[in-house]
């Protein structure tokens, strides 16, 4: 998980970074494109002191968009983040694309989180005539029970490439791609028929494919940053790569081949102009155009598009009245994305599984998506740092594998008076989420819990957000009471890890 605010004072302290040669001149017959590049957004539909929003960040590449010879990309994490595009399954986000007529996008992780129906609903969503080109190349089929990859391109999510005839004449080709370790980071459950293909080969056949139809510039758009791609001589395949998914600023050079990434949330864009000349392409300039809300207000200069705005309008006034629920009234002290937050999660889960009549040893989970600050918590709060749908399941794990998996990973919540010795060879009961429940390593084997082989006991009713919300409402903290961090810090008994593990 990345903390978005743990990043954001380096950002606001640049508006722009210059990379390569700067205005250098263009050759007789050069050919300039121009490109804009973002990835893992993350449904960053509100603005606030850390993100610009997307009223701003969508009108902003609309009027950009609307110039020759430019090219809008998306590395993938899109729709997935809030309450206010998860509300919609990413159909606000969709519309709002389909409006700024962005060139093309690539599926990310992020973007299965609701399962393989919501991505294909995307991927066909059509906004007043315009459908996004939504890209993913090394996504196949996939036999879950005998483990292989068969040979059919899942279309229906993504196509493969998409070419582009620019106003200059030059026919600019794009293939997308997913990283292939990136199945591991989906709950397995919800990618059983598919497979990510590996992700270096198939760049270099489709990148083959386009310079044999002609494409005179060949882009890789790439759900992966730049330590997945490097090192696998690209350059003889794409003039240039746009990686996501690590959430930070990247700018490398391979040879003559560069490697971009901009910051998660809209916190900036790449902007690059590439010249083309008698067959040779080359990077000119290079900009980070910093997205914090004075720098891109000052850019805007009073604009802000009306289409944009009736959109985000639109589909916010069907999800106001849950986003603006208060759900702690009075939270006081740090709660952290990796301490706080998820034990709080732990105690409610815990509750929640005894509440339905199971009788658990203790419950888990991983980290939160971002730190909680604010003395008054909404009901968006909650989500922006429980933004998946995570259910929970309740399993038998032997003790073994809650010394080898629970005790070095995981966030616990165990009561005053629980067991905390464990036999490593008999199994206990446990709640937790199904992300770890069903996570499979990249051969597609259960590897958390082997032993289970995917079996569960029960399944509670409720995602573990919504298990929390009602937690806080039956504690009255929407009304009276402090919540306190310190209650929830990971030095307190009752969320130590420290357990005994013994042979009999």
């Amino acid at each position: 998980m990345i903390n978005m605010t743990k990043h954001f004072i380096t950002l606001l302290s640049v508006i722009t970074l210059l990379i390569g040669s700067c205005n250098n001149p263009s050759e007789p017959g050069t050919k300039e494109i121009e490109i804009f590049a973002f990835n893992d957004f993350h449904g960053a539909i509100m603005e606030d002191y850390h993100q610009t929003g997307a009223l701003k960040f969508f009108s902003y590449l609309k009027r950009e968009q609307q110039r020759e010879n430019v090219l809008t990309l998306d590395q993938g994490d899109t729709w997935q983040g809030s309450i206010y595009s998860n509300f919609n399954h990413g159909e606000l986000l969709n519309d709002l694309m389909c409006e700024a007529k962005i060139s093309a996008r690539t599926v990310g992780n992020h973007d299965f989180d609701w399962g393989i129906g919501y991505v294909k609903a995307n991927t066909a969503r059509t906004y007043n005539g315009y459908k996004i080109p939504t890209l993913a190349a090394n996504v196949y089929d996939y036999n879950f029970e005998t483990k292989t990859i068969g040979n059919v391109q899942q279309y229906d999510i993504g196509a493969p490439t998409h070419t582009y005839k620019l106003a200059n004449g030059l026919k600019v080709g794009v293939v997308g791609v997913i990283g292939e370790k990136q199945i591991t980071s989906i709950t397995s459950s919800y990618v059983q028929d598919i497979a990510f293909k590996d992700h270096i080969s198939v760049i270099k056949e489709e990148a083959t494919k386009l310079r044999q139809d002609g494409c005179d510039v060949v882009i890789a758009a790439v759900h992966a940053d730049q330590d997945d791609l490097k090192g696998n001589n690209l350059k003889n395949y794409v003039d240039l790569v746009l990686c996501g998914h690590s959430h930070q600023q990247e700018s490398f050079k391979e040879g003559d081949l560069y490697y971009y990434q901009a910051y998660a949330y809209g916190g900036s864009l790449n902007h690059i102009f590439l010249n083309y000349n008698n067959g040779k392409v080359t990077v000119n300039t290079r900009k980070t155009v910093a997205m914090s809300s004075d720098n891109i207000t000052a850019a805007l200069n009073g604009y802000i598009d009306e289409e944009i705005d009736k959109i985000i309008k639109r589909y916010n006034e069907e999800c106001d009245e849950y986003a603006n629920v208060t759900m702690a009234k009075q939270a006081q002290g740090y709660f952290d994305s990796n301490m706080e937050l998820p034990n709080l999660m732990c105690r409610a889960i815990y509750d929640e599984a005894k509440a339905n009549g199971y009788d658990i040893n203790f419950s888990f989970t991983n980290e939160a998506r971002t730190d909680l600050l604010k003395n008054n918590w909404k009901y968006s709060d909650i989500y922006e740092a429980f933004p998946f749908d995570n259910d929970i399941y309740l399993v038998e794990i032997t003790g073994k594998e809650i010394r080898d998996e629970v005790c070095n990973w995981n966030n616990v919540y165990v009561p005053d008076d629980g067991n905390r010795t464990f036999n490593l060879n008999e199994k206990y009961l446990v709640a937790i989420i199904d992300f770890l429940v069903f996570h499979t390593n990249k051969y597609r084997n259960y590897d958390f819990f082997p032993d289970n082989n995917g079996a569960y006991v029960g399944k509670l009713n409720k995602n573990y957000r919504e298990i929390l919300r009602d937690w806080l409402i039956s504690n009255k903290y929407p009304e009276e009471g402090i919540l306190k961090a310190e209650d929830f810090d990971s030095n307190v008994y009752n969320h130590q890890k420290e357990f005994n593990f013994i042979y009999e």
